[in-house]
């Protein structure tokens, strides 16, 4: 009885094994996903890293500085991952009906300059950061007044891209929600959406 109860295959080892997205937590759902899934997470944590070094009263000016070089960072990975979709999409700005691709690329252009101007003014005046690493940045007032303007820029920037991309956004949060919970096999072969697989004007 004891050597039939073994050979009985466990039913949930094998359904999880078919499904790589539910082997291991975030790993495996890493491998099932879209270019467009990872680029929502790389996003996502953008986001979060933005919004974490404009909270300078609840993280401090040491962490602000440290979080805005850190931003400079993810923005470089952000653009080169998105490379190709940038050169797709210059290609496509003179199409006629292109209205939404026209208004994204001059929202993420303003943005991505924002926050540059941004990332360099805040480098410029750095008390913490660029000190520890042997940098002694030039004392200049203006640069005080340039990194707060373009700061709040980024901010309304950023809300309006975000507005923008809203249904894209939304569109590959549940996708990713149910290939955590079901696995790509039940989606479909490649786990994808036609939704979230090709945002028009997503950057």
């Amino acid at each position: 009885m004891n050597s039939l109860t073994k050979s009985v295959p466990d039913r949930s080892r094998m359904h999880r094994r078919d499904n790589p997205a539910q082997l291991d937590w975030p790993k495996g759902l890493l491998l099932t996903m879209s270019p467009p899934q990872i680029l929502f997470l790389l996003d996502g944590t953008l986001f979060v890293v933005a919004v974490a070094a404009w909270l300078v009263p609840i993280t401090g000016l040491p962490l602000h500085e440290w979080l805005g070089l850190a931003l400079s960072a993810i923005i470089l990975v952000h653009v080169v991952f998105q490379w190709n979709w940038l050169a797709s999409a210059l290609k496509r700005l003179v199409k006629p009906g292109a209205w939404r691709l026209r208004v994204n690329v001059v929202v993420n252009s303003s943005l991505f300059a924002a926050a540059i101007i941004a990332i360099y003014s805040g480098a410029m005046i750095s008390e913490v950061a660029l000190p520890e690493i042997g940098l002694v940045p030039a004392v200049n007032p203006t640069w005080a007044h340039v990194h707060g303007i373009s700061n709040l820029l980024m901010a309304f920037l950023l809300g309006l891209h975000i507005a923008i991309n809203w249904r894209w956004i939304t569109g590959v949060a549940r996708r990713l929600g149910a290939m955590r919970h079901f696995g790509p096999s039940r989606l479909g072969s490649s786990g994808r959406d036609p939704q979230t697989s090709a945002p028009e004007g997503e950057l």
